[in-house]
């Protein structure tokens, strides 16, 4: 009886405490999940991504080649006698800086006409004495004259054999023994099926000079970039996931760049890059 006693008062006391603890318990949990409402969110991972196209690196053959523009022009000058017992009697239809033509009427001499047995612009008249004469820049046979910066140039001398990029001849015929005021050098070609008429220009001629890059690492040119301009300053590439998602900044070696794919050391074959990072560092322009 006295154990059954005891007993019944310990249950008593355990629900009396039951009792108590239960609401202080809700409370708390209520708390807890108002709490838990307001709480800050874990900040999201922010991945920085490429900017542009994702290109691998990758080897292969790169065939060196220029460009170039310039203008068709002649530097041959034709000669005509003026054999008339005094030439300074002769009456022009023409003056220095005009395109004449055989059969053409030039003048008069009393009234017997002068005419052209020649082609081309008159550059120079000596009308007077016995040595009278005409000089004509002629405007045919053409060469292409263009303007070269030194790395063409060099590309153009050391050519094993200059073609045209449907394989027709180039021969590299006069280099100027002074550069320009620019720093340019003016040079001459013949370029084979491409005779222009006097005075036409010739733009982005794309020249190989027979020199092949066998085997090298290259990637897209837009891949690399300079963070300071200058000769000496470091190129660098951004590395990229085959996702997009930046790993890191690399630095690199560069060589003979084709204005499409470049040479490049540093970074292994398989590896990709971002080729829009060049152009947000420049501001948007390419």
């Amino acid at each position: 009886m006295k154990f059954l006693k005891f007993l019944g008062k310990t249950l008593l006391w355990l629900l009396i405490l039951a009792i108590l603890v239960c609401p202080i318990y809700l409370i708390f949990r209520l708390s807890a999940q108002e709490l838990a409402q307001y709480e800050t969110p874990p900040p999201p991972v922010i991945l920085d991504s490429a900017y542009g196209d994702i290109c691998p690196a990758y080897r292969g053959d790169l065939h060196e080649f220029v460009t170039l523009n310039g203008e068709f022009v002649c530097h041959d000058y034709a000669y005509m006698e003026l054999d008339y017992k005094d030439p300074s009697l002769i009456r022009w239809e023409v003056s220095p800086g005009e395109l004449i033509t055989p059969e053409q009427v030039l003048g008069w001499y009393k009234d017997e006409p002068v005419i052209s047995s020649v082609t081309g612009m008159i550059s120079s008249m000596q009308t007077y004495g016995q040595d009278a004469y005409i000089q004509v820049r002629c405007i045919a046979p053409t060469v292409l004259e263009c303007r070269v910066e030194d790395s063409v140039l060099r590309a153009l001398r050391r050519g094993e054999t200059l073609t045209t990029g449907d394989g027709m001849g180039v021969s590299l015929l006069y280099t100027a023994p002074m550069k320009n005021p620019d720093g340019s050098t003016t040079i001459r070609l013949s370029v084979e099926g491409e005779e222009g008429a006097y005075g036409q220009q010739m733009e982005e001629l794309t020249v190989y000079t027979g020199r092949v890059y066998t085997g090298v690492l290259m990637v897209d040119s837009r891949c690399v970039y300079q963070r300071q301009h200058g000769e000496g300053e470091p190129w660098y590439m951004r590395q990229v996931s085959v996702d997009g998602i930046v790993l890191q900044e690399v630095e690199v070696q560069v060589g003979y760049n084709d204005g499409k794919y470049i040479c490049v050391t540093g970074v292994n074959e398989g590896e990709f890059f971002d080729a829009g990072y060049k152009s947000v560092l420049a501001g948007g322009a390419q």
